[in-house]
């Protein structure tokens, strides 16, 4: 099941006007499928001349395997690792947002946000009152993003610049809600591009939903991806049993195999 327009039912975060992304908007965030296929083909090429291929071996190992493979990939082959999960989120995040975003003054979590290519592709769905606040476990991977902040990559629909702000974390950690970059912001909406499902665990994973519980506003929506390491029916059910609403699920393409969980939530529990 994908989901394109939020359910007519559902209960929005607040009275303002939320974002709208229509297929006109889409198709310019979309990259042609040959940037995936060449990508991929080069990197099947390349296995079968013995040669190692960047993040090779990464999806579903040990945290302290992950840990390191991304300290070293923050030191160059990030971004040909990760052009894959850049040509998904091109065509997932646009249908995510779309209504479910307030248009204005939209405060936004950028969860695993590496060297912010979620964040630019969430910019473009949005504007210069937006805030997005990304995270991410390697510290040069987030010295890239705020370099790329600095030189004004971010910039929304109107052509403004959207406010960021970057911050190391560990994403599964309990005290999440308390990060210095975190702490007292009530969020609009949240977003996970190919983090969760690949590279935490089921344990690690449910914490997050608990600290997203908390720092989401009641009746606002988070995407969270799902993958080997978490599979679709795990989140699900581990979601719904914190309280919150599952809506669906937002794929790239009909026959994504890692889609994300469009999830409501209810707010804090007591």
């Amino acid at each position: 099941m994908s989901v394109a327009t939020p359910p007519a039912k559902s209960p929005t975060p607040t009275a303002h006007a939320m974002v709208q992304i229509d297929s006109q908007q889409r198709a310019s965030l979309a990259l042609p499928w040959s940037v995936l296929l060449r990508h991929k083909f080069g990197n099947a090429f390349a296995r079968m001349c013995g040669r190692r291929v960047h993040g090779q071996g990464l999806i579903g190992a040990s945290a302290q395997s992950v840990q390191g493979g991304f300290a070293g990939l923050a030191q160059g082959g990030f971004s040909h690792y990760n052009l894959p999960q850049v040509w998904v989120e091109r065509r997932a995040l646009p249908k995510a947002v779309h209504g479910r975003v307030p248009l204005h003054d939209a405060s936004i979590l950028d969860i695993g946000c590496g060297i912010g290519d979620s964040t630019w592709i969430l910019s473009k769905c949005g504007n210069a009152s937006w805030r997005i606040t990304g995270i991410d476990l390697e510290p040069g991977l987030i010295r890239a993003a705020e370099a790329r902040a600095a030189a004004g990559e971010f910039r929304g629909r109107d052509g403004g610049v959207v406010k960021t702000a970057f911050g190391v974390a560990d994403i599964s950690a309990a005290d999440l809600p308390d990060h210095p970059k975190l702490r007292g912001t009530t969020f609009n909406f949240a977003v996970s591009c190919g983090v969760v499902g690949l590279y935490l665990d089921p344990a690690r994973a449910r914490q997050l939903l608990c600290s997203l519980r908390v720092m989401l506003a009641p009746g606002s929506f988070a995407a969270i991806d799902c993958g080997p390491s978490v599979p679709r029916w795990t989140m699900q059910r581990t979601a719904e049993s914190l309280g919150f609403t599952f809506l669906g699920l937002v794929r790239s393409v009909p026959l994504d195999p890692r889609p994300k969980l469009l999830l409501q939530s209810g707010g804090p529990r007591g």
